[in-house]
């Protein structure tokens, strides 16, 4: 019987995308080749017309983020990053704040926040209470898989 490697979790992301990608600019650029397109063509041709929207079609289905964290044996991803978890050098878990950071050999440093959970609860204190159980069993998670993955990471609870 195979065992399920992959976990995944639902998480708005933090992350700010890039207005170059994800933003405003590549559909102007779409417009403005379309345009070009049509002006040398002579005149619009329906042709152009539905390309131009199966490209906008094409580029919104790509250019979507990923908000959630999925959690592999060797790797996750959080958002549209991947990161193996050899490559954490140490783990920073806050219990009060209910904060993990993983800082990552030489690139950057990520944080994973209770609050970005989504709940379906309408209560404050449920809301609270979903959030936390879900960040909790996910952080622990990630910690085991880190410890397994490298020994020598340093983890530091607090």
């Amino acid at each position: 019987m195979v065992k399920k490697s992959l976990s995944t979790y639902k998480y708005k992301v933090s992350a700010k995308s890039s207005l170059i990608f994800y933003g405003v600019i590549p559909y102007l650029i779409i417009i403005i080749l379309g345009l070009i397109v049509s002006y040398l063509a002579i005149s619009i041709s329906w042709t152009f017309l539905f390309s131009l929207v199966g490209v906008w079609f094409l580029y919104s289905s790509i250019g979507k983020k990923n908000e959630s964290i999925t959690l592999d044996m060797k790797f996750m991803i959080i958002g549209n990053d991947i990161v193996w978890y050899q490559n954490i050098e140490k783990v920073v878990a806050h219990k009060e704040r209910r904060e993990l950071y993983l800082d990552i050999k030489g690139t950057r440093r990520i944080r994973i926040c209770s609050t970005n959970f989504p709940t379906n609860a309408k209560k404050d204190f449920k809301i609270k209470k979903n959030q936390d159980g879900k960040f909790f069993k996910v952080s622990q998670k990630i910690i085991d898989k880190v410890q397994a993955a490298s020994p020598k990471t340093q983890i530091v609870i607090s």
